[in-house]
């Protein structure tokens, strides 16, 4: 199995801790506001794409990419620029009928909550009857908009190399024209992806308009099914065929991924939604290593470009770094063996392969139980052994960290007293 084309991190801009000196983001949730300063947008992507230049990471999706509290379109453009140096296409998330349109945050024309408060009748209808802040799917007036608003997008930012669009999961809208549209598109798939289709395609055509070139994927929120090779839905026979499908994946899934199924679009992705490192796994648990390496596996066998993971919390920590190496390693070698990427990856962070086999392991317990007491004390024992083996600087600074976390994990398995919120640090 070959590399794959497409090696992307998702982020929220609000969610985002890779300036280490900064206020740290929240995890929970979807959009909201931005509570730092300038300063630290640029430091925290800045941070990030030089990471992913150094590791052959090759796309950051960015939602809320451009709002008025953190510099507008001049700092989206520094961003393109700066990713483009390093070999990193930015792709900023783009709501086409919620989330904000293109510019997240700030009275603009492309801002949704400005467009919708000029043409309230404009809105989606809901299952009551009420209007919502919501684009309507088959009013034209918001097609063209969408349209009209991708064209802005990548005519205002010269570097701008791609995009990555959304609708609003699973959301229909009630209102007599988008019932009536639905119907006459036939077909047994869901309304949602009815909808889907009809505010995408806008996006997708306007972007690649303007940018052939340009990388325009767009969400899904599902994953696929055997049925829709036989029966595609909409989106995949109408859109563009040089659209990136992104399709979602959860942990549970990939163990229950049908081998043989290929998704019915022609260039694909897939996003895992692993739920590595959360900021409330502040010990060693938050391991996903072994889902990622089963991510990169089913999508290389399904015949997928491109795997997706979360990047919004820094490569500082060790259940971090390990994550992406090994996303780092197994979207560059899909069918390699922990083993492998443990010398290849870990050996020289850790002090010799062996060591590295054994943080590899670790991981993977961890990931198997990650509240087991016995779990965790067992790995405590190893890495004090560990610490009191390994000579090299950088490797004890590791295996210092790890015992650490580990303390933590036993010290709040047993109940004591837990770390107030806002005052965890990432260990230096």
């Amino acid at each position: 199995m070959k590399e794959f084309k497409y090696r992307w991190l998702w982020t929220w801009d609000w969610r985002m801790n890779w300036d280490l000196k900064g206020i740290e983001g929240p995890f929970h949730g979807g959009g909201d506001q931005y509570q730092k300063d300038k300063g630290s947008y640029l430091v925290d992507y800045k941070n990030l794409i030089k990471y992913m230049s150094e590791h052959g990471l090759n796309g950051v999706i960015i939602y809320g990419f451009i709002r008025d509290s953190h510099g507008g379109v001049e700092y989206a453009r520094e961003f393109c620029k700066y990713g483009n140096e390093r070999g990193v296409r930015i792709l900023p998330g783009v709501g086409t009928c919620y989330y904000e349109g293109y510019y997240y945050e700030g009275k603009h024309r492309y801002n949704m909550t400005t467009w919708l408060q000029e043409h309230p009748e404009l809105r989606a209808v809901d299952e009551d009857g009420k209007r919502v802040p919501c684009l309507c799917a088959s009013k034209e007036r918001n097609q063209e908009w969408i349209g009209d608003g991708m064209k802005w997008l990548f005519e205002s930012l010269e570097d701008l190399k791609g995009v990555n669009v959304e609708s609003n999961e699973f959301f229909v809208c009630r209102c007599r024209d988008c019932k009536r549209r639905r119907e006459e598109m036939k077909g047994d798939e869901p309304d949602y992806y009815k909808d889907m289709f009809t505010v995408i395609e806008p996006a997708v055509e306007a972007a690649l308009e303007v940018c052939p070139d340009a990388w325009v994927s767009y969400a899904t929120y599902t994953g696929f099914e055997r049925r829709m090779m036989e029966s595609p839905p909409t989106f995949a026979k109408l859109l563009p065929e040089e659209a990136i499908c992104q399709w979602s994946f959860s942990k549970p899934f990939l163990g229950h991924w049908p081998k043989g199924v290929r998704p019915p679009t022609r260039h694909n992705v897939a996003l895992g939604y692993l739920n590595y490192a959360k900021k409330t796994e502040r010990g060693f648990a938050g391991f996903s290593i072994s889902a990622i390496r089963g991510l990169c596996r089913r999508a290389a066998e399904s015949g997928m470009e491109g795997v997706i993971i979360y990047g919004e919390d820094p490569s500082t920590n060790v259940n971090n770094e390990i994550n992406y190496l090994a996303f780092e390693e197994f979207s560059s070698h899909p069918k390699t063996s922990f083993e492998n990427f443990a010398r290849r990856k870990l050996a020289e962070l850790y002090g010799g392969e062996g060591p590295a086999e054994q943080i590899v392991s670790m991981a993977l317990s961890s990931e198997r139980g990650r509240r087991d007491v016995g779990t965790i004390k067992e790995n405590l024992r190893l890495a004090k052994d560990a610490l009191k083996d390994v000579k090299n600087p950088q490797a004890r600074e590791r295996w210092s960290q790890v015992v650490k976390r580990l303390e933590y994990d036993l010290q709040r398995t047993y109940g004591y007293p837990r770390v107030e919120e806002g005052t965890y640090k990432v260990y230096e």
